[in-house]
């Protein structure tokens, strides 16, 4: 599903299915079509009610995140589940990928975020 979060800040939010694996990415892909059309800024993945992730959706999401950034667009990882989290954790993603860890929290990595404390 594709909504826009902020017409202002020119944000799309792609809030992808609960279980993303190989299957689900080339629906996902149309959605990213679809969602440039707009010329956004930035694309946020809502990953908030993610239950599974498997390895082909890790290697999309660093695919998309070079595409975007080809583009001029950033990637950011918004609300990600703590299956997301440990995921990002446990293959150091969460230095790769730009992740706001709740509604209301800064663009950061988790890692930085544990330094900084």
């Amino acid at each position: 599903m594709v909504r826009s979060l902020d017409i202002e800040s020119r944000t799309k939010v792609i809030a992808p299915p609960p279980h993303i694996t190989q299957a689900q990415l080339p629906a996902l892909d149309r959605q990213i079509d679809q969602m440039l059309l707009a010329k956004p800024e930035t694309v946020a993945l809502d990953l908030g009610g993610v239950q599974t992730l498997d390895s082909a959706a890790l290697t999309w999401i660093l695919a998309v995140q070079n595409r975007l950034a080809a583009q001029g667009i950033q990637l950011v990882i918004q609300n990600p589940s703590q299956l997301c989290l440990d995921i990002f954790l446990a293959t150091r993603l969460d230095h790769r990928l730009k992740v706001i860890a709740g509604p209301t929290a800064s663009a950061t990595s988790p890692a930085s975020e544990a330094h900084d404390a």
